[in-house]
């Protein structure tokens, strides 16, 4: 596990121009002068990179490597990302930290839910001589995993997917439990092994609750626990939903039936389903609420909406992101409304349900909702005002 350190440079042993490598060309020689400038400021190991890329592009590059130590060799990931003058130093090492303490945590089966990071360097041009700010690259070495994009699925049988899918679901449930809110959630930003085990991977600090986040916050007044129930609630239906994009993506409309038909009973399914149902009234006020001035809030939401509603449906316009969203859990997961209202469509339920439980009116205004699972059906009242006492 490592923190990051500083190294500075002369621009004239790397040069000033970032090249980057894309799949189709060969490590360009910008890249291995930064792995040899590396080697040479550090005696305790030495790096020598692969020729597969496992990522490529402006903002950086990944690459397969062998880190060598006195323990011995480790085959690696080593990630080399541009830094400019605009970027701060010290957020780029909290996303590395922030890696590291999630590696702390274990899975049921002592395993650690994601990649260990044995260094990381800050290569800083003596150019720039500013605290906390860096004109260069970070390269960060980490343990070497496989990207879960849709080649991976594709190669993949639907039931180890579903397996896959649980593990995903049960390390952001660790990572809520010990107190880390990471929001920016979904297949792309996990990595995997060979033995179908998932990883978390994208650490930004952007995306993430700190303590000092929750002031103003729509979440500010909620108890911590209920709070975490309902975040959780709502980071594990947006990975599900995109998940499940990808599926179909992959595996075509009859693939995205069969997978669901295969997740519709699983224990871990079904308790978000259930949380999603005791919380919804708080749920869907998060979802339509437009007036958000709170800069994570906003984030949140945003990618609530933009990427899983977009993921599933293509640009729509956004007043019917809460509807179709609305729609999909429903069919998915084989949801019924219905209201003591004498609306018989299910467009008009939808919106009797969403201005019952949102428009501000009276206080004592409350709304009898069916929620109906097969042949489960459980009546939940909806209030017009949020309470605290969920």
């Amino acid at each position: 596990m490592s923190e990051c350190k500083t190294i500075s440079y002369d621009p004239d042993d790397i040069g000033t121009t970032y090249e980057s490598d894309t799949y189709e060309k060969e490590i360009s020689t910008h890249t291995l002068k930064i792995i040899k400038y590396i080697n040479k400021y550090n005696r305790s190991y030495n790096l020598e990179i692969g020729k597969n890329k496992l990522g490529a592009g402006s903002f950086g590059k990944v690459y397969d490597g062998i880190l060598e130590t006195k323990k011995g060799k480790k085959k690696v990931a080593i990630k080399i990302i541009r830094i400019d003058e605009k970027d701060s130093k010290s957020h780029n090492a909290k996303e590395v930290s922030m890696l590291n303490k999630i590696n702390n945590i274990k899975d049921s089966k002592n395993r650690s839910i994601a990649p260990e990071v044995y260094i990381c360097e800050f290569l800083c041009s003596k150019e720039l001589r500013i605290s906390d700010k860096c004109l260069g690259y970070q390269v960060i070495v980490m343990d070497l995993k496989k990207p879960f994009n849709n080649s991976f699925f594709k190669s993949r049988s639907l039931k180890t997917l579903v397996s896959m899918l649980e593990k995903a679901l049960e390390n952001y449930r660790l990572t809520v439990e010990k107190g880390i809110y990471l929001f920016d959630v979904k297949p792309k930003n996990n990595v995997v092994d060979n033995d179908n085990n998932v990883y978390i991977i994208d650490t930004d600090p952007s995306f993430i609750y700190s303590s000092k986040d929750f002031k103003d916050s729509f979440f500010e007044k909620m108890t911590p626990n209920v709070f975490k129930l309902i975040f959780l609630t709502l980071i594990q239906i947006v990975y599900l939903l995109r998940y499940c994009a990808i599926i179909k993506r992959v595996f075509g409309d009859d693939g995205l039936k069969e997978f669901l038909e295969m997740i519709i009973n699983k224990a871990s399914v079904n308790k978000i389903i259930n949380r999603y149902i005791k919380y919804l009234e708080v749920i869907y006020r998060f979802l339509n609420y437009t007036g958000f001035e709170h800069k994570k809030d906003k984030k949140m939401r945003n990618l609530f909406f933009k990427y899983t509603i977009t993921d599933l449906y293509g640009n729509i316009p956004t007043d019917e992101y809460a509807k179709k969203f609305n729609d999909k859990m429903m069919k998915y997961f084989k949801l019924e409304y219905d209201s003591e209202s004498s609306t018989n469509s299910s467009g008009s339920r939808f919106r009797n349900l969403r201005s019952s439980t949102f428009r501000r009116t009276s206080k004592n205004n409350r709304m009898n909702v069916l929620i109906k699972r097969g042949k489960n059906t459980k009546r939940v009242s909806i209030s017009s005002s949020y309470s605290n006492s969920l």
